[in-house]
């Protein structure tokens, strides 16, 4: 479903999804394991996250499941302040998606951005 790895050097922890379709089910699970991945390396909670989902192609959530999505990532987030997550895709359709989920999702001390490249999404975790 979903590759981890933490490059230290620059402190961001990267997610790579590695299925055409991320569902319902699958979030709890994808956000447990992101959030146990950074309480094993980051005490701090400083650690920001590079979602590459530059292979999803469908989101299969509507308005009920973004709001459950943006509630469980929330719910994980409410530890961390001054965090960056950037979140790379490669279709309008993801763009879209992930937009709509970043506006339910707004968490105080954690910025979110979407992006159409990797380059541009490292640049910006850096800065």
């Amino acid at each position: 479903m979903f590759n981890l790895s933490y490059d230290n050097t620059t402190n961001v922890l990267l997610i790579e999804f590695n299925e055409a379709s991320l569902s319902e089910d699958k979030i709890e699970l994808l956000a447990h394991e992101t959030h146990q991945a950074i309480d094993d390396v980051d005490k701090n909670k400083s650690m920001n996250r590079l979602f590459d989902a530059r292979k999803l192609e469908i989101v299969g959530f509507d308005m009920n499941s973004l709001q459950r999505f943006s509630a469980v990532t929330n719910k994980y987030n409410k530890n961390y302040k001054h965090i960056k997550i950037a979140i790379v895709v490669s279709t309008d359709l993801m763009f879209g998606e992930f937009r709509a989920h970043e506006v339910y999702g707004e968490t105080p001390g954690i910025e979110r951005h979407i992006f159409r490249t990797i380059e541009e999404a490292n640049q910006w975790l850096i800065q």
